[in-house]
């Protein structure tokens, strides 16, 4: 089975215990974060690879994951207001949806994955997350949105911590309720939560079915870091419960045993299609011989070869009877 992997900083999830070689491991698609609101994410991530700009979102895609067969959507986490509590959601939309734009590869939709969580990491007054006492509403999830949308975005994908009390102070409703969010991914970190993976799933399902959202919406966020037994039971628990699919957190959490466990299961939402081959650089020779020309040779070959062969044989024989004579 390949899966979808994300991607918090370059510098902290390469290699992992999983190596560099992505092309090696059973991704599908990578998450890779781009911003922290308005803040480039290359802010806090010291790999060559950060992503700084537009530009970096699209050299990640066209040069780094597109000529390994290796498929990659843009998150961020949002805030709606900043420390100095001024609203920011029109502009965190329309950074959205530019990204979302220079992410998409040819025939694929502008999507973007908004990390919504409540949390204040440093105080009131340093907001780092969405918080609706903070000043960030319902309004502001109506601005982000529109703003996104007018950027060229065309999808959203939200990220929630699904536990009962961490949904009302995200304004999770609105999010919901928008026609441009297609997807919620529920972030069921059983290994985190203590639990097990069932009643961590099954929490989360029913959590946000009190906000109308059925299971197929929904595509559960899985611990990278939990043993092969309880993961695999998780990924074909979410597909019996009417999940449309899953992700795993993180790319540099992954232990090696669960990965290759992973690798080795029958995709449970059916047969995946093949990756594309990556194109070649070099051009063929003009003058390179077409394979049905070099069928003709090697036959003429052969031909020779047994001809030279019997007359052979034949002066061998010659010269025996000599040989009697004399």
């Amino acid at each position: 089975m390949e899966i979808d992997a994300w991607i918090w900083q370059f510098g902290k999830d390469y290699p992992g215990e999983v190596g560099n070689d992505d092309q090696r491991l059973p991704f599908a698609s990578v998450y890779i974060k781009t911003n922290d609101g308005n803040s480039w994410q290359g802010q806090f991530d010291d790999h060559p690879a950060e992503i700084s700009g537009l530009e970096a979102v699209k050299v990640a895609r066209t040069t780094i994951y597109q000529p390994q067969g290796i498929g990659m959507m843009p998150w961020g986490v949002v805030q709606g207001v900043n420390r100095n509590k001024r609203d920011i959601s029109a502009e965190e939309g329309k950074r959205a949806g530019q990204i979302a734009v220079a992410a998409a590869g040819a025939g694929e939709p502008a999507r973007y994955i908004v990390d919504l969580e409540p949390y204040y990491h440093g105080g009131p007054n340093n907001p780092q997350f969405w918080r609706n006492d903070l000043g960030a509403g319902p309004a502001h999830v109506q601005r982000f949105i529109e703003a996104f949308v007018a950027a060229g975005g065309q999808e959203l994908w939200v990220a929630p911590d699904a536990r009962t009390a961490h949904l009302p102070p995200v304004s999770f409703q609105t999010w919901a309720d928008s026609p441009t969010v297609t997807a919620i991914l529920p972030q069921v970190y059983f290994t985190d939560f203590r639990q097990p993976a069932r009643v961590a799933l099954d929490h989360a399902l029913i959590t946000l079915a009190d906000y109308r959202v059925g299971p197929s919406r929904i595509r559960p966020v899985l611990p990278g870091n939990a043993e092969p037994a309880p993961l695999l039971d998780a990924i074909t628990y979410s597909q019996a419960k009417g999940c449309t699919g899953v992700s795993f957190w993180r790319r540099g959490s992954f232990r090696v045993d669960s990965l290759q466990a992973i690798a080795g299961l029958t995709n449970p939402w059916g047969p995946e299609p093949p990756r594309e081959e990556v194109p070649r650089e070099e051009t063929p020779r003009e003058d390179a011989p077409r394979d049905d020309h070099l069928r003709s040779e090697i036959d003429d070959l052969l031909d020779e070869a047994a001809e030279l062969g019997a007359r052979v044989q034949t002066l061998v024989t010659q010269a025996r009877r000599k040989n009697r004579v004399v």
